[in-house]
C-alpha cells in the first residue's frame, strides 16, 4: 500500500539540509533547480496503482494507452489519511487516486513495465 500523501507531494519542491556551507549554496540556487521529491521506489509502482485504479472505471486515457488492468491480488492500493485504502470499484475513489498520479510522459514511461506481463488479468476482454 501507499499512503495518500506521498502522492500529494510527489513532484513538489523539498528542501534538504545539508549544514551550513550547503544550505547557502543551494540558496544562491547555483545548480539552477530545486530539489523535487520524487523517489524512484514511488515512481516504479505508479504503473502499478494506475492499473489497480484503472479496472473499473477507464479514467485516464493517457494511462489506459500504457497500462492494463492486473489480477486483484497484485493491486497496489493507495490509503488515505485515515488508513483506509481507496476502493478501486468506488468511482470518486479512483478519480482521486489517478488524479494525483503523474502522466506517464511525465515519469518518462511509455511502455508497460515488463513485469506487469505477468500479472495481468485475462479475463478483462476490452480495453480502450
Amino acid at each position: 500500500m501507499v499512503h495518500i500523501s506521498a502522492l500529494e507531494r510527489y513532484g513538489k519542491e523539498i528542501k534538504i539540509d545539508k549544514n551550513a556551507v550547503m544550505n547557502f549554496v543551494d540558496s544562491v540556487n547555483v545548480f539552477g533547480s530545486k530539489p523535487q521529491y520524487k523517489p524512484k521506489s514511488l515512481t516504479a509502482v505508479m504503473p502499478y496503482i494506475a492499473a489497480t485504479y484503472l479496472r473499473f472505471y477507464r479514467l485516464s486515457a493517457e494511462w489506459c494507452a500504457v497500462v492494463r488492468p492486473i489480477f486483484s491480488w497484485r493491486e497496489l492500493l493507495v490509503v488515505d489519511w485515515d488508513g483506509v485504502a481507496f476502493d478501486p470499484a468506488v468511482q470518486d475513489h479512483a478519480k482521486r487516486v489517478l488524479g494525483l498520479l503523474p502522466s506517464p510522459k511525465d515519469i518518462k514511461l511509455t511502455a508497460m513495465p515488463e513485469a506487469m506481463a505477468l500479472i495481468l488479468d485475462p479475463r478483462i476482454k476490452t480495453w480502450p
